[in-house]
């Protein structure tokens, strides 16, 4: 041996592991254990290799190559392990008798390693050899797998695939080409688990329950603890953990069950609806599981109460809980890193990854950026090891779990749909992996690229999980992966020249498909389930090819149709009707659409109204056209171009230019008839600061006395003015006189910035209402605006500030205003004698500031707001501000009250509530009490409450008659809630309570990112799902004479705001028709593009639906502004 040595001497080299920022280190990141034993190897997708250099040196000069495979391989490489140089594995072994079977008899290498790892009684020296036993174990999977996978290779290489259709027109061209071969190569997908299409197709499934259940509520990381009695007390003689992984990995397997036991099934978090977690690695030695959890309404995590309830971000105190500081300060503290540590792994370009130490806090605040931020309070630091630690660097954590299963368990509530992407790309990111760099000691020159190796990292611990085939990832519910394919375009997998049996076999076998083709023909109860859903109702049978109904189960079973590229057109759209049609019997059935059967796909889409272009505005128009009058379809006309995108104005107008005139014609000529028509549109285009000549229609051809319209008449208003003045208390009266003195009083010293102060009741509206009268009836212009459209609406000529003053979305302390000089817009806002804006307190004080700016550029003076005299109304006891994801202390800060601005208003008041009955005027003054905290910090609510969501559905609307018309009952009543997703389901409650033919319009959801990758990673479905604020339903599901409410200002000017109730009168495919509350006026809705305004998603998307929801139950700060007789409070959360 020391000749052999001698003559062929080694090489030492150093094998040097890299960190690249620009590489993902959660999976390239250092090892942090030196006395950890992997293999690093580099494969396709990170598969092991089959095949190896192993050599023999027999007695002489020559070396013999040896397969893995051989069963001398292991006990020639391990001669410590196999003393007695007894075989290893052979691919001959046969299994004992008692554990033989028809199916099979020879022991696979997977078994007989997981017998030779099994601990038995006795001594074991396997067991006992320390890091050789680390090696034995990574070189047992490395060859395992590979050779699993090779395996699969050779005996595939004649498998071949082809779609049906192709494979019948190559068997009947074969007669002129005997040469040609049929298909394509291919290998069946690897069920190797962590490659990139494992983790993908994990990743959809688990973005298919999302669809199903919402986004996950809590993010769980639970590690290994190798101080668990468990596996110390297996330990023998002087054995570490890191020495028995075999030991770690079962019991980690274990406590991971029993976690899953405490959150699933003992609801510590509340009830769990769905869960997947994935099992990591990471070079850390330990295994660790990440887990999400799927909560259900009720016990959602909504307020920052709840979130102190269940997790903690503190240190506790150790003489009320010593055991529970104890495991905190051992496996909860993060690094420490930073300046006190700047060697720690955590550490990049001189800062924290995970942004520690954190800032102290008092109280928590839920959902800033999406995540919440924990209460940390400012207590004396503590000594942990050499460091001393506050509550800074503790990392969130569940008493209860830290204390049953000491060990690190990391609990984050997730916040936002934003995280949705982040939380699962990262459990689903793959492999861990290494990058490399092999030195030759002693060699100052070497190769860079050659030296360079980035393969994947397999440790110990993950070796023996995959040996024992635990799961490396698991979900609550079965996603059943559905065909897509076109017709006789199924795919077809065959072996090489078997095409004919391959043809047979596949024209009596069904897909998923096309066996829901024939279940929808053969059983009616399945006529209105879609195809993504079937799964949950029937179960397909691979022998038969048949969806047969489902006995149990089906409530954790979720269907998921793949994702389709835009590219392979034809079948995308295929993707996009299945989603929407029920009971489809056949592919041609699919195509026909109203009676009409399309040639393509994409053009069924298209006659369902599913793609965007001029067509869907043309079929609106034609169809408003059979039932209403010219004048509300110009009023429809102004609507599609405002909101529309319309392709085409121009050829839309002349193509529907008789409708759209025919009044006009039959009141003066086919000549002039359209130009009053075209004068009519440009008034109503105004409220979306569009003109004719912006859409490049014909200029009008008229007379300027025509084109001169008075807006109010001056005898009518001062009467009106005379009729309020006479109608005013006295405290109504001093505020009026005030206003009408600063109004016409141009004196210096005379205040020009008021505000009205007046809870709900006392006539704020009521004065605004006797101003306007009165200016406009002296011949001056006026401007009101309110902060809601449906607060405008209480105005005569009332608008949105944001419209007024063009005002833009997106604020901050320097935005201006998007209204230029010299223009229309700018000679009213010269000319206006008052501005008048009521529900002031909801407005940003950047809005009022960004005003300010605009009045003094207009006016070149800079006294506030122009020196124009300006009344805000409204009440500072009610809603305030609403900042996205906003602290209490954010919302304050972002009130009028506490700018300096504030300062320069003369405040007026009104007290008397001019509403409320005799008899009621303790409770107005009860409500009063609380809106100014004169009630304590407690409130005490009366008893009668209701306990389900039907008993304030059946005690505010059971006694109307909803198949009678009875707007003033409806118009008076509402059920009030605290959030959208209660008052949805309220109302879909009231909807079901309602008799009648339900109708569902479905949207159309597209992702707006040039991304491919986006809209593969975020699928229509999920899209579908989701339902922002100020966007309707997906399924937006109505019955003849519910009320709505409308989301968007369509005509501000004609009444149709974001918040005007409706009463639908007419149910179209096209358009919606429906009236006001009142019973007055009657509208046409068309669907629009809709985005949403402030959103949490790490990505936009556009929604194509009607702009309204449902409004039996709307949110309280959605009600604002509106008065009701009859309403019952919903306060499900503070």
């Amino acid at each position: 041996m020391h000749r052999l040595v001698q003559e062929h001497p080694t090489t030492s080299v150093k094998m040097v592991f890299l960190e690249d920022k620009n590489l993902d280190m959660r999976r390239y990141n250092a090892p942090t254990l030196c006395t950890e034993v992997a293999a690093i190897f580099v494969g396709d997708n990170g598969e092991p290799p089959a095949n190896r250099d192993i050599c023999v040196y027999p007695v002489g000069n020559t070396c013999q190559s040896i397969s893995p495979l051989n069963q001398c391989c292991d006990p020639m490489t391990y001669p410590l392990l196999f003393p007695r140089g007894e075989c290893s594995w052979n691919t001959g072994m046969e299994h004992v008798e008692e554990r033989r079977t028809a199916k099979r008899t020879r022991v696979t290498q997977l078994q007989y390693y997981a017998y030779r790892l099994s601990q038995r009684n006795g001594f074991s020296i396997l067991h006992n050899s320390g890091k050789l036993f680390q090696q034995y174990i990574v070189d047992a999977y490395v060859k395992t797998e590979g050779s699993r996978l090779h395996f699969l290779r050779q005996n595939q290489k004649d498998l071949r695939i082809e779609l049906y259709r192709g494979l019948l027109d190559a068997l009947e061209c074969r007669a002129h080409n005997e040469n040609i071969r049929t298909g394509k190569l291919i290998i069946l997908p690897s069920s190797f688990q962590g490659s990139p299409r494992h983790m993908q197709q994990n990743y959809q499934d688990a973005m298919a329950m999302v669809r199903k259940f919402g986004k996950p509520d809590l993010f769980l990381t639970f590690t290994c603890n190798p101080s668990w009695s468990e596996i110390l007390n297996s330990m023998e003689g002087v054995q570490r953990p890191e020495d028995r992984p075999d030991i770690i990995v079962r019991v980690f397997n274990m406590k991971l069950k029993e976690l899953l036991e405490d959150i699933c099934k003992h609801g510590i978090f509340g009830t769990v609806l769905a869960y997947i977690y994935v099992i990591e690695f990471q070079k850390r030695g330990l295994p660790h599981a990440h887990i999400l959890l799927t909560l259900d309404s009720e016990s959602k995590i909504r307020t920052k109460d709840d979130i102190d309830k269940f997790v903690s971000a503190e240190l506790p105190d150790p003489c009320t809980d010593l055991r529970l500081f104890q495991i905190v300060t051992k496996c909860m503290v993060h690094g420490p890193c930073g300046n006190i540590n700047i060697n720690s792994p955590c550490m990049r370009d001189g800062q924290c990854c995970k942004s520690f130490p954190k800032q102290f806090k008092d109280d928590t605040e839920e959902n800033v950026n999406g995540y919440p931020i924990y209460r940390r309070r400012a207590t004396e630091p503590v000594q942990v090891g050499k460091y001393s630690i506050d509550n800074r660097w503790v990392v969130p954590y569940n008493p209860w779990l830290l204390k049953k299963f000491n060990a690190h368990i990391n609990v984050e509530v997730c916040a936002s749909v934003k995280s949705v992407k982040y939380l699962y790309k990262y459990v689903y990111k793959g492999h861990d992996a290494a990058s490399v760099k092999i030195q030759k000691e002693g060699a100052l020159d070497h190769d860079e690229i050659l030296s360079f190796v980035e393969g994947r990292y397999v440790s110990a611990p993950e070796a023996m999980w995959r040996l024992n085939e635990f799961n490396l990832s698991h979900k609550s519910h079965t996603v059943v992966r559905l065909a897509v394919h076109l017709p006789q375009q199924q795919p077809i997998v065959y072996q090489d020249g078997q095409e004919a049996q391959a043809i047979e076999r596949a024209a009596l076998r069904k897909t998923t498909l096309t066996s829901w083709f024939e279940l929808n023909k053969n059983d009616p109860s399945a006529h209105n389930i879609s195809y993504s859903d079937i799964p949950q109702y029937y179960v397909f049978d691979k022998s038969t090819t048949n969806w047969k109904k489902r006995q149990r189960g089906g409530q954790n079973v979720i269907g998921r149709l793949p994702v389709v590229s835009i590219l392979d057109s034809e079948r995308y759209y295929l993707r996009m009707l299945l989603l929407r049609k029920s009971g489809a019997i056949s592919f041609d059935d699919i195509l026909t659409v109203n009676g009409l059967r399309c040639i393509t796909f994409q053009q069924a889409c298209q006659e369902y109204g599913l793609l965007r272009g001029d067509q869907q505005w043309h079929d609106a128009l034609n169809e408003a056209a059979q039932f209403q009058s010219p004048r509300q379809l110009r009023m429809l006309f102004a609507m599609i171009c405002g909101f529309g995108e319309v392709e085409d104005v121009p050829d839309l107008w002349v193509q529907h230019q008789v409708s759209l005139c025919e009044d006009f014609v039959h009141r003066y000529s086919e000549q002039t008839g359209p130009h009053y028509a075209l004068a009519d549109i440009e008034e109503l285009l105004t409220s979306y600061n569009l003109s004719l000549q912006k859409l490049h229609l014909p200029n009008v051809d008229l007379p300027a006395s025509v084109l001169e319209r008075v807006n109010f008449d001056v005898v009518e208003e001062q009467a009106k003015a005379n009729s309020y003045t006479m109608q005013l208390n006295s405290e109504q009266r001093n505020v009026v006189e005030i206003l009408l003195s600063a109004v016409y009083n141009n004196a210096a010293d005379t205040p020009k910035c008021y505000f009205l102060d007046g809870p709900a009741g006392t006539g704020k509206t009521f004065v605004y209402s006797t101003l306007l009268h009165t200016i406009r009836g002296r011949g001056d212009d006026v401007i009101p605006v309110a902060s809601t459209g449906i607060a405008a609406t209480l105005l005569k000529g009332g608008r949105t500030a944001h419209s007024v003053f063009k005002i833009p979305i997106d604020l901050n302390a320097t935005s201006t205003c998007n209204l230029k000089p010299n223009t229309k817009e700018a000679d009213m806002l010269l000319k206006t004698k008052l501005i008048v804006w009521d529900e002031a307190p909801m407005t940003h004080v950047h809005a009022f500031l960004a005003v300010d700016r605009l009045l003094q550029d207009l006016t070149k003076c800079k006294e506030p707001f122009g020196g124009k005299v300006i009344l805000l109304g409204g009440d500072f006891r009610q809603v305030l501000p609403v900042i996205l994801r906003g602290s209490r202390t954010l919302t304050v800060a972002s009130s009028l009250k506490k700018h300096a601005l504030w300062l320069k208003f003369h405040k007026l008041y009104l007290t008397k509530n001019m509403r409320a009955l005799e008899s009621e005027r303790d409770f107005g003054a009860w409500l009063l009490d609380i809106g100014e905290k004169k009630s304590g910090s407690t409130i005490q609510l009366p008893l009668q409450c209701y306990p389900s969501i039907q008993d304030p559905v059946h005690q505010l609307y059971s006694d109307i008659d909803f198949s009678s018309e009875t707007p003033q009952e409806l118009k008076g009543r509402a059920i009030l809630t605290v959030n959208n997703e209660l008052s949805m389901e309220i109302n879909n409650k009231v909807l079901e309570f309602m008799p009648g033919n339900e109708t569902v319009y479905k949207a159309v959801d597209m992702i707006m990112s040039e991304d491919p990758q986006d809209q593969l990673t975020f699928p229509e479905e999920f899209l579908n799902s989701l339902t922002p604020t100020g966007l309707p339903p997906y399924e937006l599901k109505l019955k003849i004479g519910c009320i709505v409410m409308l989301l968007r200002n369509l005509a501000p000017s004609k009444g149709l705001c974001n918040g005007t109730r409706l009463i639908i009168t007419k149910l179209q495919q096209n358009i919606i028709q429906a009236k006001s509350i009142d019973g007055t006026q009657t509208f046409l809705i068309p669907r629009i593009p809709l985005i949403p305004s402030q959103t949490n998603m790490p990505f936009k998307f556009k929604r194509m639906q009607f702009p309204i929801r449902l409004a039996f139950s709307m949110t309280i700060n959605k009600s604002q502004g509106q008065t009701f007789e009859k309403i019952c409070l919903v306060l499900n959360e503070p």
